[in-house]
């Protein structure tokens, strides 16, 4: 949305620049405003949120994937699954 924001208004940056152009151009009382002022903070908090959460949920169903269609090597099952904390020995692997 904010990439289609700044085909029209380039000097919209951010959620928060975007307000603040349609703000100056179109006054506080302008219906555009409104919505834009009433989005921002929601849009932005919904943005933060889903930039933490989606690469987690990428990696999990990946996890569930991998798991859930694994075949069994030399008649042993395989599965995968989060290690413990202290298991682990390299930092950014959470699953096995």
């Amino acid at each position: 949305m904010l990439s289609i924001a700044r085909l029209f208004l380039p000097a919209s940056t951010s959620w928060d620049s975007l307000n603040e152009v349609v703000q100056s151009k179109y006054g506080k009382d302008d219906n555009f405003s409104k919505l834009v002022a009433e989005a921002t903070p929601s849009v932005s908090s919904l943005m933060e949120e889903l930039i933490v959460a989606l690469p987690v949920y990428f990696e999990m169903i990946n996890v569930h994937l991998s798991s859930k269609f694994a075949q069994p090597v030399g008649g042993m099952p395989v599965f995968l699954d989060l290690l413990p904390a202290d298991f682990k020995q390299a930092h950014f692997v959470r699953v096995s």
